[in-house]
């Protein structure tokens, strides 16, 4: 049997639910939260993959908040800055999925080094690591 010494997650759509930020998108755009939630995902991954292919890096949190955008002009949504900023803020409190903790909690009592690797920006790994748990494990 092999032993593992150390396990590496990625942060987002492993660790992290991506859609927990439907609650936010919802309260911000009722009735269409699931549906922002959704456009601003599938463009924030198309746009991390292209700028990485072309080599013209900027922070996750950028493309974040570029995507956010584009997510609300292809849908007619008009934005107030505070909207936004706290619909952006919900990426710092991503919700870990249901059984994330306790195989943590798994893997650490088997003396299994963890650790997290992540096109996020430190800032937004950080708080949301911190935010979950999970960077308690």
């Amino acid at each position: 049997m092999t032993k593992w010494s150390a396990i590496l997650f990625d942060a987002y759509g492993t660790l992290f639910d991506v859609h927990s930020v439907v609650r936010a998108c919802e309260a911000a755009f009722p009735g269409r939260g699931i549906e922002f939630s959704n456009v601003w995902r599938t463009k924030q991954l198309e746009v991390s993959w292209l700028r990485g292919l072309a080599r013209q890096y900027v922070s996750f949190w950028e493309i974040t908040g570029d995507t956010f955008d584009f997510a609300a002009a292809k849908l007619g949504l008009e934005v107030a800055p505070k909207v936004r900023r706290d619909v952006l803020a919900a990426y710092f409190t991503l919700s870990p999925f249901p059984e994330v903790l306790d195989v943590l909690d798994q893997l650490a009592a088997k003396k299994i080094a963890l650790g997290t690797l992540s096109n996020g920006s430190p800032e937004m790994l950080e708080a949301v690591l911190s935010a979950s748990g999970v960077g308690a494990r």
